[in-house]
């Protein structure tokens, strides 16, 4: 994959994650409350009929975040993701499952 390409990835990716598949998902927020996050992704991509992913971080609250993605839009988020800078080995890993299966089915 060529460079370029992969540069699109990111843009993509958040915005295919946190907004969803339409506008509406960002109507109940006022305007100065919404923020787009730009940053280094890495794109792992995987052979035929395995679904590639991506991780992303972020530094929200001054815990540091990661996002794991994949083309089937399962996301992971990983609060002191230690792949992430500013984590720290010391603190566990957080994590939280983006799919809303694992929700419903939280309860057994």
């Amino acid at each position: 994959m060529k460079r370029p390409l992969l540069l699109l990835i990111p843009p993509l990716l958040l915005g295919a994650v946190s907004c969803g598949d339409d506008d509406d998902a960002l109507t109940d927020l006022p305007e100065t409350q919404i923020s787009t996050v730009i940053g280094k992704t890495d794109v792992v991509v995987n052979a035929d009929q395995f679904p590639n992913f991506a991780h992303t971080c972020w530094n929200g609250a001054d815990i540091p975040v990661g996002f794991w993605s994949t083309t089937d839009r399962v996301t992971i988020i990983v609060y002191n993701d230690w792949l992430c800078p500013g984590s720290t080995k010391e603190q566990p890993m957080t994590v939280l499952s983006g799919n809303p299966r694992d929700i419903v089915n939280a309860s057994g």
